[in-house]
C-alpha cells in the first residue's frame, strides 16, 4: 500500500507538473512613445527709438511698435511656459541704463499677429498658456520704460532679453 501511495503521489506531482507546464502563456508587448516637436522661437528687438531725452523716462508698451515680438510654433495645443530673463540696465560701453518692466509691459495672443487683442500678463514671472489648438502658433509682445539720469551719456545702449519655452504637460 505504502509503494501504491508514492507511485500515486509521484503521478500526481508529475500531472500537475506537466499540467501547469501546457497552461502557461506568455506575450511580448512593446514600449512606445510620441515625441513632441520641439518649439521654435523668433524675435524681434525691443526698441525705445533714437530720441531717448536725458532726465525724462521712456515707456514702450506692448502694443506699441516698438514692443520686442516673439513668434513661438510648436505642436497645437499644448501647454507651454515661456519665461523671460530679463536685464535691469542697458549698457553703452562703461554706461549703464536704467531698464524696468511692469506688470503689465508683457501681452500674449493664439493665431494673429495683433497686438491689439494680447492678453496683458506680467513678464516679471511665468506665463503658462496653451499654443493655438491648429496652427499651435503663440506670439507674445514686450515692453518696458527706460529711466535715464538727467546726466545720462549719449550713446546706443543694449542689453540682452530671454524667452526661454518649454512644454508643461498637456
Amino acid at each position: 500500500m505504502k509503494i501504491l501511495n508514492t507511485i500515486s503521489l509521484t503521478l500526481l506531482f508529475s500531472f500537475v507538473l506537466f499540467a501547469s507546464q501546457g497552461l502557461a502563456q506568455s506575450t511580448t508587448v512593446n514600449a512606445e512613445g510620441t515625441v513632441l516637436a520641439p518649439l521654435e522661437v523668433s524675435g524681434t528687438n525691443l526698441n525705445f527709438g533714437a530720441e531717448i531725452f536725458p532726465g525724462l523716462d521712456e515707456a514702450v508698451a506692448p502694443t506699441d511698435a516698438g514692443a520686442a515680438q516673439f513668434d513661438i510654433s510648436g505642436e497645437a495645443g499644448k501647454d507651454i511656459e515661456a519665461t523671460f530673463t530679463l536685464p535691469t540696465e542697458m549698457t553703452d560701453g562703461t554706461n549703464n541704463l536704467t531698464l524696468t518692466f511692469s506688470g503689465t509691459d508683457a501681452g500674449h495672443a493664439t493665431a494673429n499677429t495683433d497686438q491689439g487683442t494680447a492678453t496683458e500678463f506680467d513678464p516679471n514671472g511665468t506665463l503658462t498658456t496653451a499654443l493655438e489648438a491648429t496652427s499651435g502658433e503663440l506670439f507674445i509682445w514686450l515692453g518696458g520704460t527706460v529711466e535715464p539720469a538727467a546726466d545720462q551719456a549719449a550713446g546706443t545702449y543694449t542689453a540682452d532679453i530671454t524667452l526661454d519655452t518649454v512644454y508643461v504637460g498637456n
